[in-house]
């Protein structure tokens, strides 16, 4: 799982829509509870003899008080007003949403999944009946705190990792570009995002090699009619960038038995 990205401010993190600078986007630090319109937690709890039945309501949304918060810290820090800040939803996809079990000394053990709305909230909703040693388990986590139970989303956030191939030097007498950058005499850079794969660096290597002949081929065209220490004075410089889909994945938490109160 990775860190949370942007800026925290209160249970919401900020940062900048990376394709449009006047729009920021949210996310919470946890998942939320649906709310009714009275404001009441969707969680039911049915109790009968050894029998636990629980249906939970869950979502990614703060609440307008969060939001309040977090656009009054953009603005504060950007020396705006709150009013001028464009906050919207994060831009994501839901792998998965789990009900979770987890008691002391045992993994998290899932007693439901759902499949959240695929636009935000994203919401989701879960049902699960217990019985025997499972629904005791669960009473005492919600009861008195052994054990914890717990909505997850599983989520992914766009995101991309790029490649940079710079090829530079002096193109006099070079006829092909492959034998010039292993001579030394066309210099190949290469600066890649952590993480970036070898097809990626393939892929910008060979590109800029194909960019580099046609420069090349630019400057025989030109010498022709030029001088020659015209083309001694040449410098061939090619640079390409290429990018590919690297989504954060991220897991996001939250303690059911808070919405109960």
């Amino acid at each position: 799982m990775s860190d949370l990205p942007g800026k925290r401010y209160g249970t919401v993190n900020v940062w900048r829509d990376p394709a449009t600078p006047d729009l920021w986007r949210y996310l919470p630090a946890a998942p939320t509870a649906q709310r009714a319109a009275s404001g009441r937690a969707q969680v039911t709890v049915m109790d009968v003899g050894d029998m636990l039945m629980l249906t939970v309501g869950a979502a990614l949304a703060p609440g307008e008080a969060e939001l309040a918060v977090a656009k009054a810290g953009i603005a504060a820090a950007a020396g705006g007003k709150p009013a001028d800040i464009d906050l919207r939803p994060a831009d994501l996809s839901v792998r998965g949403a789990s009900l979770l079990l987890t008691v002391q000394g045992a993994a998290p053990v899932e007693l439901a999944s759902a499949r959240p709305s695929a636009l935000p909230p994203h919401s989701a909703a879960f049902s699960a009946m217990l019985q025997g040693d499972r629904a005791k388990q669960a009473k005492s986590a919600m009861k008195s705190g052994k054990g914890r139970l717990s909505v997850r989303y599983d989520i992914d956030l766009p995101a991309t990792r790029a490649a940079t191939a710079k090829l530079a030097g002096d193109p006099t007498g070079v006829t092909d570009i492959e034998p010039a950058i292993e001579s030394g005499q066309l210099m190949l850079s290469m600066q890649c995002d952590e993480g970036a794969s070898q097809a990626l660096q393939a892929q910008a290597r060979e590109e800029v090699a194909k960019e580099a002949a046609k420069l090349l081929a630019r400057f025989d065209a030109a010498s022709g009619s030029g001088s020659e220490r015209d083309r001694r004075a040449a410098n061939l410089e090619a640079e390409v960038t290429r990018t590919e889909a690297a989504p954060i994945a991220l897991s996001l938490e939250a303690d059911v038995t808070g919405w109960l109160t």
